[in-house]
């Protein structure tokens, strides 16, 4: 049981750390972010609790460091996915362990929280797309998002204009506009036929920051703490086993 340990679960990703009490997401902060500027941004969150771990997934190593000069600070010990915490979600990959540790811990959550076969769609810094079937992750899909694919016309050319995404521009008469328009309809056509090919295939979950406004436009589940959940069901089940030992 893990009713009286505090768990502190921080998410390193591309863009975003991402911090949880268990399941309670208290802060988010840039990946990119300066070490000072990191760790007064720790401090801030006043946590009441007695941190009894700290629970960490990385895919970005320049989020480390601040994580593990913050725990040093007070004296917390980190546990790492893929060091200290093994995930065991079955795949079907030549190498298992070859899946990324965030694609590992959504796939996890999802069977444990939604249902045994599936789809994951994950609308983040990259759009992952995992199908599960019977509990077992057969594979999957990794493209760039809205904002990647925008941001490649500015690298690989010399001419092209960055777009700001924020900014709505339809006008086909302007540079602007016409990579705008052809770079969202790219992006929103493969999501659209990949979300029709996995209806067809079970439960259907929706996750990343981009994910939300999806999910809600076409009626979907969405989850935003997914790799949080999967993070804890992970732990409870390394704990369990450690404590029956």
């Amino acid at each position: 049981m893990l009713c009286n340990i505090n768990i502190l679960l921080i998410d390193i990703g591309n863009t975003l750390i991402k911090i949880y009490n268990n399941e309670d997401l208290l802060v988010r902060i840039a990946s990119s972010i300066d070490l000072k500027t990191g760790i007064k941004s720790l401090e801030n969150l006043n946590l009441d609790i007695d941190i009894d771990k700290v629970v960490v997934c990385s895919v970005k190593s320049s989020g480390d460091a601040l994580i593990e000069a913050w725990a040093k600070k007070h004296k917390i010990k980190i546990l790492r996915f893929g060091v200290d915490i093994d995930v065991n979600m079955p795949n079907k990959y030549s190498k298992p362990n070859k899946l990324g540790l965030d694609r590992q811990l959504m796939s996890l959550a999802f069977i444990n929280r939604f249902a045994n076969t599936g789809t994951i769609i994950s609308m983040g810094t990259v759009i992952t797309i995992d199908y599960i079937d019977n509990g077992l992750h057969i594979g999957g899909q990794i493209a760039p998002s809205l904002k990647l694919l925008v941001n490649s016309l500015v690298t690989n050319t010399g001419a092209l204009p960055l777009v700001d995404l924020k900014e709505e521009n339809t006008n086909l008469s302007s540079t602007e506009g016409a990579i705008s328009v052809g770079c969202y309809n790219m992006h929103i056509n493969y999501i659209d036929t990949q979300l029709h090919q996995a209806l067809k295939r079970g439960k259907v979950i929706i996750s990343g920051g981009d994910g939300f406004d999806y999910a809600q436009q076409n009626d979907l589940e969405y989850s935003s703490n997914l790799i949080a959940q999967g993070m804890l069901i992970a732990y409870k089940e390394q704990y369990d086993k450690t404590t029956k030992q």
